[in-house]
């Protein structure tokens, strides 16, 4: 319900009943208390790039740069060879 205040300016007339009148074009909506289908298929029919918008912005991880990442793991790649590799000449006996 709170995705849908963004949306609509919500009223309780009663019965177990709400309506809430769309910011967008000023239509009223109404439905049971507990329900919400009817204030959905009105964004998904007539709002439909403001609705998916706002309904996946917060589930899309915001873009991480790959520069950033490709950096981190090489340094970590050649301290684990560092790594591995002192573990080989002190195993081995070998010189450094």
């Amino acid at each position: 319900m709170n995705f849908l205040k963004q949306f609509f300016e919500f009223t309780r007339p009663g019965n177990n009943n709400i309506s809430g009148q769309c910011k967008l074009c000023g239509k009223l909506y109404a439905d049971k208390l507990k329900s919400t289908g009817n204030f959905h298929k009105h964004l998904k029919r007539k709002h439909t790039k403001q609705y998916e918008e706002s309904k996946f912005s917060d589930s899309i991880p915001p873009k991480t740069d790959t520069n950033d990442y490709s950096e981190n793991l090489t340094s970590n790649v050649i301290k684990i060879n560092q790594v591995m590799l002192e573990e080989l000449i002190v195993k081995c006996n070998l010189p450094p």
